[in-house]
């Protein structure tokens, strides 16, 4: 039973930092607070959570509303600076992205949480003011239980 609907978070987190040592910093939304682009650290993962997608469908539908599945979906979005041009953003963010798959596809956080997924990112590639945003989605499976009584 999950106690923490949210305890995937740090998890990922210590995964992204400890799974590749030239990994950058990882910082998760709160950290993010009144970033600003001048002031912001590179490279960079942030990481974010994005609305669940709840399936529908049979195998995935709740017993009497008691235990549903949820799939959490977490943002990790590598952020490189260099202000030459958008080709050596792609350079330097390409083995951050590699670092960042490797780390988090296929891997199982706890016995609470599915193996993680990666999907299609719902933002694309952005270059702005010197900076390179590379949005990467993945899921994870949990299974939410009501009151049973």
């Amino acid at each position: 039973m999950l106690d923490n609907y949210l305890s995937v978070e740090p998890l990922i987190k210590a995964r992204l930092q400890e799974a590749a040592r030239e990994l950058p910093k990882v910082l998760a939304a709160d950290d993010l607070e009144g970033v600003k682009e001048a002031s912001q650290m590179t490279p960079a993962i942030h990481l974010l959570n994005l609305p669940d997608y709840i399936p529908q469908g049979k195998g995935d539908s709740a017993i009497r509303g008691k235990s549903q599945i949820v799939h959490q979906r977490w943002l990790t979005v590598i952020v490189v600076k260099n202000v030459r041009d958008a080709a050596a953003l792609r350079q330097a963010a390409g083995p951050l992205i590699s670092g960042v798959i490797k780390a988090l596809q296929g891997w199982k956080p706890s016995k609470e949480h599915g193996e993680m997924y990666r999907k299609d990112a719902p933002y694309r590639q952005t270059y702005r003011n010197g900076f390179g945003y590379f949005p990467l989605l993945f899921t994870t499976r949990i299974i939410t239980t009501g009151d049973q009584q």
